[in-house]
């Protein structure tokens, strides 16, 4: 019983996390640019707020280089709320949009 209830408050956060981002990428840009958003997240991190890559200091659902972070005014942290907020800032100062960060991945395989 505990497993399945501490699933679905796993569940629920990932679905709190995803409104949030998309609630806040609509306010941004509009409602056309949260398919891309979640695009770069998908690809990141597959949506994991702790996800860490094992080369590098990228992490979290952008997967931020530590240089990253403070680029944006932001600290590495493990809130998945900051976190978007932050990726959102890095988006809008490195490309404009969430579609040209993915354009710039397709051709580069990072953003």
């Amino acid at each position: 019983m505990q497993a399945k209830q501490a699933r679905s408050e796993v569940v629920s956060h990932e679905t709190d996390i995803r409104l949030y981002a998309a609630e806040k990428v609509i306010d941004k840009w509009g409602g056309g640019q949260y398919h891309y958003f979640a695009e770069i997240v998908d690809r990141e991190s597959d949506w994991l707020p702790t996800a860490q890559n094992p080369r590098s200091s990228a992490f979290g659902y952008a997967q931020f280089l530590n240089s990253t972070w403070k680029s944006v005014g932001c600290v590495k942290t493990t809130d998945g709320y900051k976190q978007i907020d932050c990726a959102i800032d890095y988006i809008e100062l490195r490309y404009g949009t969430p579609q040209k960060a993915v354009k710039f991945h397709n051709r580069h395989n990072w953003y």
